[in-house]
């Protein structure tokens, strides 16, 4: 029995549907259907019912899903386990986005100590094109980094391991000590000062279809400041310096708060995915980035 057909099994019960459930294994439908019938010849029981006019999963799985979940993790532990004996490999050098490193990076190892296998770590972090080429150049075993809709492929061939991590934006905010009170419209007072990004770097080419593209030009707002440091933009937001376009991930406890304000009706968002990449030269890798694969998955 292959334990992809559990985890087949699984995706089909919370999508619902042969064609979702194919997609998010990144297959035809026609694959993952012989892929679930496969495992109905290895089970001796049919968990659809077939008929011409629609496919229907049966009772006897979907209240089996507990115990699919709960098999899924056994195996994948029993196969960790069994991988990682004896590896020497107990570090792992990690690349990543400034902006990542400051906000997603203690959950990522939070996750991998907790949930795989504890180890240490090393951390660089740097601008997106400076994480690629420390990956290429072997400098680091795995990469975190954004990629935006309609970027460029990364340059990594197949050989390199990948999962999406998860999802961010790009929003514009402002302290409320920029914010216009007198008019009641919560416009900002003019000009507006603004923190800009490096011409052609990775944040400024994500904004391109958002008003950030206008802001060098139009004489509403002044350019006080150009980086692409995400932590320092914040602090410098944060004390009512300028407005300026920050990862959501970093600023979504001072948006709650009421300390910045954001802004993106006004001016507009730009949706990022996060993204692992790894190196696939020792089990240890491997196994990680399988097992990340896997809770994101499976965990409720």
């Amino acid at each position: 029995m292959d334990l992809r057909w559990l985890e087949d099994v699984l995706i089909l019960l919370e999508e619902g549907n042969l064609t979702r459930a194919a997609k998010r294994r990144a297959i035809t439908q026609p694959a993952f259907s012989r892929r679930i019938r496969a495992f109905e010849n290895w089970l001796g029981h049919d968990i659809l019912d077939r008929d011409v006019n629609r496919v229907k999963i049966r009772d006897s799985a979907r209240s089996s899903e507990p115990e699919i979940r709960a098999l899924i993790q056994r195996l994948s532990g029993l196969q960790k386990k069994m991988r990682l004996a004896g590896t020497e490999q107990k570090q792992l050098a990690i690349t990543a986005q400034h902006s990542l490193g400051l906000s997603m990076f203690s959950d990522f190892i939070n996750l991998i100590n907790t949930q795989i296998e504890p180890v240490t770590y090393r951390l660089e972090t740097a601008n997106h094109s400076d994480c690629i080429s420390t990956l290429i150049r072997s400098d680091a075993d795995i990469m975190l980094c954004y990629e935006a809709p309609n970027d460029p492929k990364l340059p990594f061939d197949d050989t390199f391991l990948k999962l999406t991590w998860g999802t961010d934006r790009l929003v514009p905010v402002v302290a409320a000590c920029l914010i216009n009170n007198s008019g009641g419209d919560g416009a900002l007072t003019k000009p507006i000062p603004v923190i800009t990004f490096p011409e052609n770097s990775f944040f400024a080419r994500a904004l391109s279809t958002t008003y950030y593209q206008n802001v060098v030009r139009d004489p509403l707002f002044e350019t006080i400041c150009e980086s692409d440091f995400s932590g320092a933009i914040r602090e410098m937001v944060l004390s009512g310096i300028a407005l300026a376009w920050i990862p959501l991930s970093l600023v979504s406890a001072d948006i709650e708060a009421g300390d910045l304000i954001d802004k993106s009706d006004l001016y507009g968002s730009a949706t990022l995915k996060i993204s692992l990449y790894a190196r696939p030269e020792s089990d240890l890798i491997k196994v990680i980035v399988h097992d990340l694969n896997l809770l994101r998955r499976t965990m409720p």
